[in-house]
């Protein structure tokens, strides 16, 4: 019983983590952290913070006093050091090392880096037109919440 139970661990263990099974597992996650750092995430992570106590301060303004008090704890906890290896873990999940390779030559390339560059101002772009569409219909929407609380309401009734 306790061999089938070890065999079942070791069993998991390769299903969570397939590094593991070829022995690459150092060598591949430096090659995502590689990624990663060619993605610019660690200088995300820490704009994505900056940007984040800066919209609690306007809508607190009693919080400016705390500012470098917020910096340290969401740097601490959101930052580049702390979430690493957790980030890692995520991309070995998705992506081959092969697929890795391949990612790391085109955001290596120009092309790749205007991709990264343009990238935020596109996802900008993409929401507001979602934004305009929801906002062309949103009649419908509303009509069609009314006719399904008044359905409920007959249910109930």
């Amino acid at each position: 019983m306790k061999r089938i139970f070890l065999i079942i661990i070791v069993f998991m263990c390769f299903i969570i983590n397939p590094c593991l099974l070829y022995g690459q597992e150092d060598s591949y996650a430096e090659l995502v952290e590689e990624f990663l750092k060619i993605i610019n995430v660690e200088d995300n992570l820490q704009s994505n913070v900056n940007e984040m106590i800066e919209i609690q301060i306007r809508q607190n303004p009693d919080m400016l006093p705390y500012k470098d008090i917020m910096i340290e704890f969401y740097s601490k906890y959101l930052g580049w050091n702390s979430l690493k290896d957790e980030l890692v873990g995520i991309y070995i999940n998705e992506f081959s090392e092969k697929e890795m390779k391949e990612l790391i030559d085109f955001y290596s390339s120009e092309t790749g880096q205007k991709v990264l560059e343009k990238m935020p101002e596109l996802f900008k772009k993409g929401a507001e037109i979602g934004q305009r569409a929801v906002m062309e219909h949103i009649s419908e929407l509303q009509e069609m919440i009314k006719q399904e609380a008044e359905r409920l309401q007959q249910m109930t009734q």
